[in-house]
């Protein structure tokens, strides 16, 4: 099998980022358009409007979140997450 064929490809895909202003955020979005993935970033609350099905990836600030921001249970995410974490005490960790 050749390489190419094994490479994903996420062009056309979205990404929503649920954290507050922060250099690493820019640096985050860039990387996220080179893979060919937008995104939208809010902060602190997502939008009346919002639907989860538009979106393909999340990136959350583990740091200043919390659980009432998302519009759905703990551990039921509809898409993967990805936590940021700019602390790492290893209590905040746990």
């Amino acid at each position: 099998m050749r390489s190419f064929e094994l490479t994903p490809n996420f062009v056309g895909q979205r990404a929503l980022i649920l954290h507050r202003p922060h250099g690493v955020i820019e640096a985050i979005t860039r990387q996220l358009l080179q893979l060919g993935i937008s995104q939208d970033q809010f902060w602190p609350e997502l939008p009346l409007d919002f639907d989860p099905s538009h979106y393909d990836h999340l990136f959350y600030d583990a740091d200043m979140g919390f659980e009432d921001q998302f519009p759905w249970l703990s551990g039921e995410a509809p898409m993967p997450t990805v936590a940021l974490i700019g602390s790492e005490a290893p209590g905040r960790l746990a």
